[in-house]
């Protein structure tokens, strides 16, 4: 399960940071997912959470860009799937309600279409909900259900007042930090300089969002087990890459790289654009951007020798 999660976090990394950003965040929630002092080596239902949310994560990437209907609502049915295997999770069907109404709403600029789309995502989680409801009516059990799912579920979270909730928060996270610190640490300086480096909107509100939802994911009860922390690795894996992958844009000996990738960038999403608009000659358009992308390296071609 971890390993099939690393890979679903790659590909959805790729598309925010780049091929290196997204192996670093894979890399990163593959070695903290076998720490034993966050339980990640031991069956837990919260396991279960993280591949269905990232599964959803990644088609609402693509559907955001492409508007189909069957993205939003497929996103919706694997986000409803996460909340049946822990409740917690709701935390992240909200997230994924409101990238795809931010994503849709900056892309066409206008809220209508934003609404619809979001509408999509929730009314996939709803027929989970309803399917299940309707298999455990048919067998008797609905009202079985509803007792340990929601009244039990609510007295539980109900026990620790939010005065008492710092104290067990702090001694967990001297406990899941006790292999990990160095990485942990750098997933949190990847996080403070987000909103400094070169990335799109897109990805500052993508980490940015699953970074606050996964952490309220692990607050219902203020319990903080160990194994609930494991719902906040994917997005310490993308805060680690960020960090990592922009790397060019902070330490001055990466500069140039980073100005090299920001003219990639731009050849690439020209690119699109090109085929998106239905234009024959995007090949010809790369080369002729060959001439910035020579100068982000070495500056003035005419200086070469």
């Amino acid at each position: 399960m971890n390993l099939a999660t690393a890979v679903v976090l790659f590909f959805v990394g790729r598309r925010l940071l780049g091929e290196f950003g997204g192996a670093i965040a894979a890399s990163t929630f593959a070695v903290m997912s076998l720490d034993r002092w966050i339980l990640g080596v031991f069956a837990h239902a919260t396991h279960f959470v993280l591949l269905p949310t990232l599964l959803a994560l990644l088609l609402l990437l693509r559907a955001v860009d492409t508007r189909r209907a069957a993205g939003f609502v497929g996103a919706g049915v694997l986000l409803g799937i996460a909340v049946l295997m822990k409740q917690q999770a709701i935390f992240l069907l909200l997230f994924g309600m409101a990238f795809a109404l931010a994503g849709v709403q900056a892309n066409e600029g206008k809220w209508a279409p934003a609404l619809k789309h979001t509408a999509l995502v929730a009314a996939g989680a709803v027929v989970v909900f309803a399917v299940l409801c309707g298999v455990l009516a048919q067998q008797g059990v609905l009202q079985r259900f509803w007792f340990w799912t929601f009244q039990y579920a609510s007295a539980y979270v109900a026990e620790v007042p939010l005065s008492n909730a710092w104290s067990p928060l702090v001694f967990a996270w001297n406990v899941i930090t006790r292999a990990n610190l160095p990485i942990w640490s750098f997933g949190a300086f990847g996080a403070a300089i987000l909103w400094l480096g070169r990335w799109s909107a897109q990805a500052r509100l993508f980490i940015t969002g699953l970074l606050l939802a996964s952490f309220l994911a692990v607050c219902p009860g203020f319990y903080f087990r160990n194994h609930y922390f494991i719902l906040l690795l994917p997005a310490a894996g993308l805060c680690a890459g960020e960090a990592q992958a922009g790397f060019g844009d902070v330490h001055p000996a990466g500069r140039v790289n980073g100005e090299a990738g920001r003219e990639v960038q731009s050849v690439n999403d020209n690119g699109r654009l090109c085929q998106r608009l239905g234009h024959r000659n995007t090949a010809s358009f790369k080369r002729l951007a060959n001439a910035d992308l020579v100068r982000a390296f070495v500056g003035d071609a005419s200086r070469v020798q």
